[in-house]
């Protein structure tokens, strides 16, 4: 089987060849992608958030990341998970490929670090955190409200959905504005249209592309990249897709 890390040096992102014959190639190669065009404010604020553990916030995390920086984007990945599997997985990541700046901070030292985050060089901060609110409950909410955006990932499963409608809940009464993102699904599928069905009837809102369950996706995690930088994998659209959705959301325009 070919190593991703490998195969990430001659594969094709976005319709066009990565030059990696060597890291200056695959420098020079990013310097022609076009710069984000914001206003001053602060970074876009991304949390990927749900009160179920398995949930896929940690993959969500680090594919849209990988999206957001294949555009230009400065990214600054925030783990606030005592897990961090976002931040082990950023310090795999091979030097040719595009930069993620990766921070792990405790989520009840998170509000410390606000002002220093905000004036960072990022375009967007994207937040891993971790399952529920049980650890840092009143730090959990602060940081919802921080957010520009809450994505909430959700499998299609009864157990998911169940867990999924109150924390869609809280958010609202946060005036936090979010969507559910249905993750590990099968196209198709009896299970994805009730799963669809069942979250619309919470009341909440969900995202228009989901996340299929993907060989692939779970391969590229291990070489510290994205699903979109593996050779030909499946599920790079699926990503490439709810990135779209992102970025529209958080008013992030490119030249």
């Amino acid at each position: 089987m070919t190593d991703p890390a490998t195969s990430y040096r001659h594969q094709r992102i976005g319709g066009g060849n990565l030059m990696a014959k060597s890291v200056q190639d695959g420098v020079r190669g990013r310097s022609t992608r076009p710069a984000p065009v914001q206003d001053k404010r602060a970074a876009r604020w991304l949390v990927i958030s749900t009160a179920k553990g398995g949930s896929g916030k940690t993959t969500t995390a680090r594919n849209l990341a990988v999206a957001a920086a294949h555009e230009g984007l400065q990214v600054l990945v925030v783990d606030t998970d005592a897990q961090q599997a976002l931040a082990r997985w950023a310090a795999r990541r091979p030097e040719q490929a595009p930069p993620v700046a990766c921070e792990a901070i405790a989520l009840a030292e998170i509000e410390a670090h606000w002002d220093r985050l905000d004036a960072s060089e990022a375009d967007i901060v994207i937040v891993d955190t971790p399952p529920g609110v049980e650890s840092s409950p009143s730090q959990m909410q602060t940081l919802l409200r921080k957010a520009d955006l809450v994505l909430v990932p959700v499998q299609p499963s009864d157990d998911d959905i169940e867990s999924a409608a109150p924390w869609m809940a809280l958010l609202a009464r946060l005036e936090v504005p979010a969507h559910f993102l249905l993750n590990r699904v099968r196209r198709g599928s009896k299970s994805l249209d009730e799963a669809k069905l069942g979250l619309l009837e919470t009341g909440g809102r969900l995202a228009p592309i989901e996340v299929r369950d993907l060989e692939d996706i779970r391969r590229s995690a291990r070489a510290g990249i994205g699903v979109m930088e593996l050779r030909g994998a499946n599920g790079a659209d699926d990503f490439r897709g709810v990135w779209a959705f992102v970025r529209s959301e958080l008013g992030i325009r490119n030249r």
